[in-house]
């Protein structure tokens, strides 16, 4: 029963961390990031971003604001950078990575600001 408890949590952490990201990257009918509200990106490789779990097997939770700094020419991510900290090292450090796998099309602005939140509640 908890391990079908604990798939249902990551399920639903996922979902949310997709639906985040859908309305924070999708274009403003204005051609804007709605994320920064300036500027333009397009998103085109949205990486799986996975639930940390701390060595005693709690699950932390916390939300931040990550910015890709990516390059204009390729749309490959250069580095990712915390603009808000979620609170977590161990969360920092896996949206960190995960966004490194982003990819962007060409001509996307330079900083994308990427809202994120990990949380257990159902």
């Amino acid at each position: 029963m908890v391990k079908l408890a604990h798939i249902v949590c990551l399920l639903v952490v996922r979902a949310t961390v997709f639906l985040i990201l859908a309305i924070c990257l999708v274009p403003s009918s204005k051609g804007e990031d709605a994320s920064s509200g300036k500027g333009k990106e397009h998103r085109i490789y949205k990486p799986r971003i996975p639930y940390p779990t701390l060595p005693d097997g709690t699950m932390p939770e916390g939300s931040g604001i990550f910015v890709c700094h990516i390059d204009t020419k390729t749309g490959i991510v250069k580095s990712v950078s915390v603009l808000k900290s979620t609170g977590s090292a161990l969360l920092d450090k896996t949206g960190m990575e995960a966004f490194m796998h982003a990819r962007f099309s060409p001509g996307t602005d330079p900083e994308v600001k990427v809202p994120i939140a990990w949380s257990r509640r159902h």
